[in-house]
Protein backbone atom coordinates (compact mmCIF):
# COMPACT_ATOMS: atom_id res chain seq x y z
CA UNK A 1 0.00 0.00 0.00
CA UNK A 2 0.98 3.46 -0.69
CA UNK A 3 0.41 6.82 0.17
CA UNK A 4 -2.61 8.36 -2.12
CA UNK A 5 -3.63 11.64 -3.23
CA UNK A 6 -7.22 11.95 -1.31
CA UNK A 7 -10.25 13.40 -3.08
CA UNK A 8 -12.17 15.98 -1.63
CA UNK A 9 -14.91 13.67 0.20
CA UNK A 10 -12.02 11.51 1.53
CA UNK A 11 -10.24 14.47 3.11
CA UNK A 12 -13.75 15.52 4.76
CA UNK A 13 -14.85 12.19 6.31
CA UNK A 14 -11.07 12.22 7.47
CA UNK A 15 -11.93 15.60 9.44
CA UNK A 16 -14.85 14.40 10.27
CA UNK A 17 -13.29 11.07 12.18
CA UNK A 18 -10.32 13.11 13.77
CA UNK A 19 -12.91 15.84 14.76
CA UNK A 20 -15.25 13.16 16.76
CA UNK A 21 -12.00 11.67 18.29
CA UNK A 22 -11.39 15.12 19.52
CA UNK A 23 -15.18 16.03 20.78
CA UNK A 24 -15.20 12.23 22.49
CA UNK A 25 -11.73 13.14 24.43
CA UNK A 26 -12.98 17.09 25.17
CA UNK A 27 -16.09 15.08 27.13
CA UNK A 28 -14.61 11.73 28.16
CA UNK A 29 -16.62 11.17 31.26
CA UNK A 30 -19.89 11.37 29.35
CA UNK A 31 -18.86 8.01 27.21
CA UNK A 32 -16.65 6.09 30.40
CA UNK A 33 -19.50 7.24 32.80
CA UNK A 34 -16.41 7.59 35.06
CA UNK A 35 -18.88 10.29 37.43
CA UNK A 36 -22.48 10.40 39.08
CA UNK A 37 -24.04 12.81 36.71
CA UNK A 38 -27.05 10.55 35.50
CA UNK A 39 -27.43 8.40 32.80
CA UNK A 40 -31.03 8.25 31.33
CA UNK A 41 -31.17 5.17 28.43
CA UNK A 42 -33.20 5.93 25.41
CA UNK A 43 -35.47 2.67 26.75
CA UNK A 44 -36.29 1.28 29.92
CA UNK A 45 -35.03 -2.29 29.23
CA UNK A 46 -31.35 -0.51 28.98
CA UNK A 47 -31.16 0.06 32.64
CA UNK A 48 -29.28 -2.50 34.05
CA UNK A 49 -26.46 -2.93 30.95
CA UNK A 50 -23.47 -2.27 33.13
CA UNK A 51 -20.99 0.44 32.21
CA UNK A 52 -18.15 -2.11 30.89
CA UNK A 53 -20.47 -2.35 27.93
CA UNK A 54 -20.15 1.16 27.23
CA UNK A 55 -16.61 1.33 27.68
CA UNK A 56 -16.01 -1.80 25.01
CA UNK A 57 -18.71 0.13 22.72
CA UNK A 58 -16.14 3.02 22.78
CA UNK A 59 -13.48 1.11 22.24
CA UNK A 60 -14.87 -0.38 19.25
CA UNK A 61 -15.69 3.29 18.09
CA UNK A 62 -12.37 4.30 18.18
CA UNK A 63 -11.10 1.17 16.71
CA UNK A 64 -13.22 1.73 13.58
CA UNK A 65 -12.93 5.33 12.99
CA UNK A 66 -8.97 4.32 13.32
CA UNK A 67 -9.43 1.74 10.76
CA UNK A 68 -11.45 3.77 8.40
CA UNK A 69 -9.02 6.81 8.63
CA UNK A 70 -6.04 4.52 7.57
CA UNK A 71 -8.06 2.85 4.39
CA UNK A 72 -8.83 6.13 3.03
CA UNK A 73 -4.97 7.15 4.07
CA UNK A 74 -3.50 4.14 2.51
CA UNK A 75 -5.82 2.70 -0.17
CA UNK A 76 -4.71 2.18 -3.57
CA UNK A 77 -5.62 4.23 -5.77
CA UNK A 78 -7.86 2.41 -7.82
CA UNK A 79 -9.44 4.75 -9.98
CA UNK A 80 -8.77 2.69 -12.98
CA UNK A 81 -9.06 -0.90 -11.18
CA UNK A 82 -12.58 -1.21 -10.96
CA UNK A 83 -12.91 -4.77 -8.95
CA UNK A 84 -10.14 -4.07 -7.08
CA UNK A 85 -12.25 -0.35 -6.30
CA UNK A 86 -15.21 -2.12 -5.52
CA UNK A 87 -13.66 -4.63 -2.87
CA UNK A 88 -11.85 -1.46 -1.18
CA UNK A 89 -14.82 0.07 -1.12
CA UNK A 90 -16.78 -3.10 0.79
CA UNK A 91 -14.09 -3.55 3.51
CA UNK A 92 -14.15 0.18 4.12
CA UNK A 93 -18.09 0.12 4.64
CA UNK A 94 -17.73 -2.86 7.07
CA UNK A 95 -15.37 -0.48 9.07
CA UNK A 96 -17.66 2.76 8.41
CA UNK A 97 -21.07 -0.19 9.84
CA UNK A 98 -18.99 -0.81 12.64
CA UNK A 99 -18.39 2.70 13.74
CA UNK A 100 -21.92 3.62 13.32
CA UNK A 101 -23.20 0.77 15.09
CA UNK A 102 -20.82 1.21 18.16
CA UNK A 103 -21.74 5.40 17.71
CA UNK A 104 -25.51 4.07 17.77
CA UNK A 105 -25.62 2.07 20.84
CA UNK A 106 -23.71 4.19 23.08
CA UNK A 107 -26.85 6.96 22.24
CA UNK A 108 -29.10 3.88 22.84
CA UNK A 109 -27.76 3.38 26.60
CA UNK A 110 -27.42 7.34 27.19
CA UNK A 111 -29.57 9.98 25.47
CA UNK A 112 -27.33 12.58 26.92
CA UNK A 113 -24.54 11.00 24.13
CA UNK A 114 -26.63 12.68 21.44
CA UNK A 115 -24.90 15.52 21.12
CA UNK A 116 -24.67 17.86 17.40
CA UNK A 117 -21.54 16.78 17.24
CA UNK A 118 -22.13 13.17 17.67
CA UNK A 119 -25.71 13.23 15.32
CA UNK A 120 -23.84 14.67 12.84
CA UNK A 121 -21.01 12.37 12.82
CA UNK A 122 -23.47 9.30 12.37
CA UNK A 123 -25.81 11.10 9.70
CA UNK A 124 -22.66 11.70 7.58
CA UNK A 125 -21.54 7.65 8.03
CA UNK A 126 -25.27 6.46 6.95
CA UNK A 127 -24.90 9.09 4.19
CA UNK A 128 -21.76 7.71 2.93
CA UNK A 129 -22.73 3.59 3.28
CA UNK A 130 -26.08 3.93 1.89
CA UNK A 131 -25.19 6.86 -0.93
CA UNK A 132 -23.56 6.38 -4.32
CA UNK A 133 -20.29 8.03 -4.54
CA UNK A 134 -21.30 10.01 -7.60
CA UNK A 135 -23.83 11.75 -5.26
CA UNK A 136 -22.79 11.84 -1.90
CA UNK A 137 -21.02 15.14 -1.85
CA UNK A 138 -24.32 16.95 -2.91
CA UNK A 139 -26.13 15.54 0.08
CA UNK A 140 -23.12 16.26 2.06
CA UNK A 141 -23.23 19.77 0.83
CA UNK A 142 -27.28 19.80 1.96
CA UNK A 143 -26.52 18.11 5.05
CA UNK A 144 -24.26 20.49 6.29
CA UNK A 145 -25.65 23.48 4.89
CA UNK A 146 -29.25 23.09 6.35
CA UNK A 147 -27.73 23.12 9.86
CA UNK A 148 -26.93 26.86 9.28
CA UNK A 149 -30.58 27.30 7.95
CA UNK A 150 -32.25 25.76 10.87
CA UNK A 151 -30.24 27.04 13.56
CA UNK A 152 -30.93 30.61 12.59
CA UNK A 153 -35.16 29.69 11.99
CA UNK A 154 -35.15 28.62 15.53
CA UNK A 155 -33.57 32.24 16.73
CA UNK A 156 -35.75 34.29 14.96
CA UNK A 157 -38.68 35.82 16.66
CA UNK A 158 -39.32 38.58 19.30
CA UNK A 159 -36.68 36.74 21.78
CA UNK A 160 -34.06 36.67 18.82
CA UNK A 161 -32.08 38.89 21.43
CA UNK A 162 -31.76 36.72 24.03
CA UNK A 163 -29.66 33.60 25.08
CA UNK A 164 -26.06 33.17 23.41
CA UNK A 165 -27.13 35.73 20.91
CA UNK A 166 -26.89 37.98 23.49
CA UNK A 167 -24.06 36.90 25.60
CA UNK A 168 -22.04 37.32 21.96
CA UNK A 169 -23.26 40.56 20.68
CA UNK A 170 -22.37 42.07 24.55
CA UNK A 171 -18.63 40.31 23.93
CA UNK A 172 -18.34 41.88 20.31
CA UNK A 173 -19.81 45.19 21.12
CA UNK A 174 -16.79 44.99 24.18
CA UNK A 175 -14.42 44.53 21.75
CA UNK A 176 -15.07 47.00 19.09
CA UNK A 177 -15.90 50.20 21.89
CA UNK A 178 -19.77 50.03 20.98
CA UNK A 179 -20.97 48.83 24.29
CA UNK A 180 -23.22 51.60 25.10
CA UNK A 181 -24.87 51.02 21.62
CA UNK A 182 -26.27 47.39 22.55
CA UNK A 183 -27.03 48.83 26.00
CA UNK A 184 -30.43 50.21 24.03
CA UNK A 185 -32.40 47.09 23.69
CA UNK A 186 -34.18 48.04 20.51
CA UNK A 187 -29.91 48.49 18.66
CA UNK A 188 -29.18 44.96 20.31
CA UNK A 189 -32.16 43.59 18.78
CA UNK A 190 -31.45 44.80 15.97
CA UNK A 191 -27.77 43.69 16.07
CA UNK A 192 -28.89 40.11 16.75
CA UNK A 193 -31.50 39.84 14.40
CA UNK A 194 -28.80 41.10 11.34
CA UNK A 195 -26.16 38.52 12.88
CA UNK A 196 -28.97 35.76 12.64
CA UNK A 197 -29.94 36.86 9.22
CA UNK A 198 -26.41 36.56 8.10
CA UNK A 199 -26.02 32.68 9.16
CA UNK A 200 -29.18 31.71 7.59
CA UNK A 201 -28.06 33.92 4.62
CA UNK A 202 -24.67 31.62 4.81
CA UNK A 203 -26.77 28.43 4.75
CA UNK A 204 -28.51 29.33 1.76
CA UNK A 205 -25.74 30.53 -0.35
CA UNK A 206 -24.48 27.10 0.81
CA UNK A 207 -26.91 25.03 -0.08
CA UNK A 208 -27.84 26.64 -2.85
CA UNK A 209 -23.97 26.72 -4.44
CA UNK A 210 -24.08 29.47 -7.00
CA UNK A 211 -22.47 31.66 -5.00
CA UNK A 212 -20.36 29.39 -3.34
CA UNK A 213 -17.40 31.33 -2.87
CA UNK A 214 -19.17 34.36 -0.66
CA UNK A 215 -20.85 31.25 1.14
CA UNK A 216 -17.72 29.57 2.25
CA UNK A 217 -16.09 33.05 3.40
CA UNK A 218 -18.59 33.82 4.96
CA UNK A 219 -18.99 30.40 7.48
CA UNK A 220 -15.37 30.61 8.17
CA UNK A 221 -15.35 34.50 9.40
CA UNK A 222 -18.70 33.11 11.11
CA UNK A 223 -16.86 30.80 12.73
CA UNK A 224 -13.82 32.06 13.77
CA UNK A 225 -15.44 34.63 15.39
CA UNK A 226 -17.54 32.76 17.22
CA UNK A 227 -13.91 30.47 18.26
CA UNK A 228 -12.49 33.56 19.61
CA UNK A 229 -15.53 34.89 21.35
CA UNK A 230 -16.27 31.61 23.11
CA UNK A 231 -12.46 31.05 24.03
CA UNK A 232 -10.82 32.00 27.22
CA UNK A 233 -10.45 35.74 25.76
CA UNK A 234 -14.68 36.10 25.95
CA UNK A 235 -16.68 33.99 26.95
CA UNK A 236 -14.49 30.66 28.21
CA UNK A 237 -16.88 28.19 27.25
CA UNK A 238 -16.31 24.60 26.85
CA UNK A 239 -13.55 23.00 24.99
CA UNK A 240 -16.21 20.92 23.45
CA UNK A 241 -17.75 23.99 22.03
CA UNK A 242 -14.68 25.16 20.71
CA UNK A 243 -13.63 21.93 18.88
CA UNK A 244 -17.39 22.16 17.52
CA UNK A 245 -16.84 25.30 15.81
CA UNK A 246 -13.48 24.17 14.76
CA UNK A 247 -14.77 21.58 12.72
CA UNK A 248 -16.76 24.05 10.44
CA UNK A 249 -13.75 26.27 10.20
CA UNK A 250 -11.62 23.50 9.04
CA UNK A 251 -14.81 21.33 7.11
CA UNK A 252 -16.63 24.06 4.91
CA UNK A 253 -13.82 24.71 2.83
CA UNK A 254 -12.84 21.11 2.32
CA UNK A 255 -16.39 20.45 1.80
CA UNK A 256 -17.58 23.23 -0.05
CA UNK A 257 -14.17 23.80 -1.86
CA UNK A 258 -14.39 27.15 -4.58
CA UNK A 259 -15.25 24.97 -7.49
CA UNK A 260 -19.13 23.25 -9.09
CA UNK A 261 -16.95 20.67 -10.81
CA UNK A 262 -17.46 16.86 -10.42
CA UNK A 263 -14.86 14.88 -8.23
CA UNK A 264 -12.01 13.64 -10.27
CA UNK A 265 -13.82 13.12 -13.37
CA UNK A 266 -13.05 16.97 -15.05
CA UNK A 267 -17.26 16.83 -16.09
CA UNK A 268 -19.94 18.55 -14.51
CA UNK A 269 -21.67 16.88 -11.98
CA UNK A 270 -24.67 14.89 -13.27
CA UNK A 271 -28.06 16.20 -12.87
CA UNK A 272 -29.95 12.40 -12.52
CA UNK A 273 -30.71 11.58 -8.44
CA UNK A 274 -31.10 8.06 -7.05
CA UNK A 275 -34.07 7.31 -5.17
CA UNK A 276 -32.27 6.57 -1.79
CA UNK A 277 -30.64 10.18 -2.93
CA UNK A 278 -33.98 11.68 -3.18
CA UNK A 279 -34.69 10.14 0.31
CA UNK A 280 -32.26 10.95 2.03
CA UNK A 281 -32.37 14.97 1.36
CA UNK A 282 -36.47 14.53 2.06
CA UNK A 283 -35.27 13.27 5.49
CA UNK A 284 -32.17 15.82 5.73
CA UNK A 285 -34.87 18.81 5.30
CA UNK A 286 -38.04 17.64 6.91
CA UNK A 287 -36.84 15.96 9.87
CA UNK A 288 -35.24 19.44 11.83
CA UNK A 289 -38.32 20.82 10.39
CA UNK A 290 -40.49 18.35 12.47
CA UNK A 291 -37.78 19.70 15.19
CA UNK A 292 -39.46 23.19 14.68
CA UNK A 293 -43.14 21.42 14.88
CA UNK A 294 -42.44 20.46 18.48
CA UNK A 295 -41.51 16.60 17.05
CA UNK A 296 -38.08 15.84 16.78
CA UNK A 297 -34.86 16.68 19.20
CA UNK A 298 -33.96 20.26 19.82
CA UNK A 299 -30.21 19.39 18.70
CA UNK A 300 -31.44 17.04 16.46
CA UNK A 301 -33.14 19.32 14.12
CA UNK A 302 -30.25 21.83 14.33
CA UNK A 303 -31.67 24.13 16.79
CA UNK A 304 -28.30 25.27 18.07
CA UNK A 305 -27.54 28.49 20.45
CA UNK A 306 -31.41 28.98 20.51
CA UNK A 307 -33.45 29.83 22.98
CA UNK A 308 -36.24 27.66 22.16
CA UNK A 309 -35.55 24.18 23.86
CA UNK A 310 -37.34 23.56 26.92
CA UNK A 311 -35.54 23.90 30.61
CA UNK A 312 -36.06 22.13 33.31
CA UNK A 313 -35.43 24.43 36.49
CA UNK A 314 -34.70 22.35 39.66
CA UNK A 315 -35.62 23.77 43.46
CA UNK A 316 -34.24 22.59 46.54
CA UNK A 317 -35.61 23.40 50.03
CA UNK A 318 -33.11 25.71 51.78
CA UNK A 319 -33.30 22.77 54.71
CA UNK A 320 -32.94 19.78 52.49
CA UNK A 321 -29.76 20.72 50.75
CA UNK A 322 -27.72 18.57 52.72
CA UNK A 323 -29.67 15.59 51.90
CA UNK A 324 -28.89 15.82 47.96
CA UNK A 325 -25.85 13.75 47.30
CA UNK A 326 -22.40 15.48 47.63
CA UNK A 327 -22.09 15.66 44.12
CA UNK A 328 -24.53 18.23 43.40
CA UNK A 329 -24.15 20.30 46.63
CA UNK A 330 -21.43 22.57 44.78
CA UNK A 331 -24.21 23.13 41.99
CA UNK A 332 -26.98 24.61 44.35
CA UNK A 333 -27.53 28.43 44.78
CA UNK A 334 -28.55 30.55 47.16
CA UNK A 335 -32.41 31.01 47.30
CA UNK A 336 -33.60 34.37 46.18
CA UNK A 337 -35.09 37.26 48.51
CA UNK A 338 -38.07 36.03 50.62
CA UNK A 339 -37.47 32.55 49.74
CA UNK A 340 -36.72 29.39 50.94
CA UNK A 341 -36.30 27.28 47.71
CA UNK A 342 -32.17 26.95 46.47
CA UNK A 343 -32.10 26.52 42.63
CA UNK A 344 -30.15 23.43 41.45
CA UNK A 345 -28.12 24.38 38.36
CA UNK A 346 -28.21 20.89 36.67
CA UNK A 347 -26.71 22.17 33.67
CA UNK A 348 -23.72 23.42 35.34
CA UNK A 349 -23.39 19.86 36.94
CA UNK A 350 -23.70 18.67 33.36
CA UNK A 351 -20.92 20.61 32.40
CA UNK A 352 -18.92 19.90 35.41
CA UNK A 353 -19.48 15.76 35.82
CA UNK A 354 -19.15 15.25 31.86
CA UNK A 355 -17.66 17.66 29.93
CA UNK A 356 -20.90 18.63 27.82
CA UNK A 357 -23.79 20.57 28.04
CA UNK A 358 -27.01 18.94 29.13
CA UNK A 359 -29.28 17.81 26.62
CA UNK A 360 -31.95 20.38 26.09
CA UNK A 361 -35.03 17.97 26.12
CA UNK A 362 -37.63 17.62 28.69
CA UNK A 363 -37.93 14.27 28.90
CA UNK A 364 -34.01 13.95 30.10
CA UNK A 365 -34.04 17.09 31.83
CA UNK A 366 -36.86 15.72 33.86
CA UNK A 367 -35.16 12.27 34.32
CA UNK A 368 -32.99 13.98 35.71
CA UNK A 369 -34.76 15.86 38.54
CA UNK A 370 -36.42 12.92 38.82
CA UNK A 371 -33.34 11.25 40.28
CA UNK A 372 -32.97 14.17 42.55
CA UNK A 373 -36.23 14.18 43.96
CA UNK A 374 -35.59 10.21 44.78
CA UNK A 375 -32.51 11.47 46.94
CA UNK A 376 -34.78 13.66 49.26
CA UNK A 377 -37.54 13.71 50.90
CA UNK A 378 -40.80 14.37 49.20
CA UNK A 379 -41.67 18.26 49.66
CA UNK A 380 -38.07 18.90 49.76
CA UNK A 381 -37.86 19.26 45.72
CA UNK A 382 -39.59 20.72 43.46
CA UNK A 383 -39.29 21.30 39.39
CA UNK A 384 -40.66 23.87 36.98
CA UNK A 385 -40.79 22.79 32.91
CA UNK A 386 -40.39 25.64 30.98
CA UNK A 387 -41.29 24.99 27.35
CA UNK A 388 -42.33 26.79 23.98
CA UNK A 389 -45.02 26.33 22.07
CA UNK A 390 -46.10 25.62 18.76
CA UNK A 391 -45.91 27.31 16.57
CA UNK A 392 -45.13 30.64 18.14
CA UNK A 393 -42.11 29.35 20.09
CA UNK A 394 -41.55 32.73 21.86
CA UNK A 395 -44.51 32.07 23.98
CA UNK A 396 -43.31 29.85 26.79
CA UNK A 397 -45.46 27.91 29.69
CA UNK A 398 -44.41 26.50 32.66
CA UNK A 399 -45.72 23.70 34.68
CA UNK A 400 -44.56 22.71 37.85
CA UNK A 401 -44.22 19.46 39.78
CA UNK A 402 -44.21 19.27 43.50
CA UNK A 403 -43.99 15.73 44.29
CA UNK A 404 -42.50 12.85 42.71
CA UNK A 405 -45.82 11.19 41.98
CA UNK A 406 -46.90 14.43 39.89
CA UNK A 407 -43.42 14.13 38.00
CA UNK A 408 -44.25 10.54 37.38
CA UNK A 409 -47.45 11.37 35.34
CA UNK A 410 -45.85 13.76 32.84
CA UNK A 411 -42.29 11.30 31.94
CA UNK A 412 -44.81 8.47 31.47
CA UNK A 413 -46.25 11.15 28.01
CA UNK A 414 -42.62 10.04 26.28
CA UNK A 415 -42.54 7.38 23.92
CA UNK A 416 -38.45 7.47 24.84
CA UNK A 417 -37.85 6.73 28.66
CA UNK A 418 -37.72 9.40 31.03
CA UNK A 419 -37.89 7.74 34.11
CA UNK A 420 -35.53 5.04 34.46
CA UNK A 421 -31.59 5.63 35.33
CA UNK A 422 -28.93 3.85 34.32
CA UNK A 423 -28.04 1.83 37.47
CA UNK A 424 -25.77 -0.67 35.66
CA UNK A 425 -21.84 -1.12 37.01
Amino acid sequence: MAFRQMTRADLFLIITLLSETLLIAATWPLWTQAGPFPAVPCMSAAAGVSIFIDRMLLIGLLGAMLFVAGRLFWRRNAETETTDQVRQDGVLKIGLLAALLSAAALTILNQHRLQAWHWLFMLLLVQKILIPRAELLRLWRLSVAVIYIFAAVSRLGPDVAQGMSREVVYVLAGWTGLHQFVKSEPNLFVVCLLLTLAELAVGVVLAVGRIRRVGVISAMVLHGTLILVLSPLGLNHHPGVLGWNLYFLLAVPVLFGLSNRAEGTGEPQQRAVSLRSRVMICGVVLFPLSGLCGLADNWLSWQLYSPRPEVVRVFVHLEAVHRLPPAVRPFVGQPPPLSDWCPVRIDRWSLADTGSPVYPEDRFQLAVAGFLMTQAADGDLRAELDAPQVPGWWHRRVSEFRSSEALQQRQKQFYLNSEVIRTGD
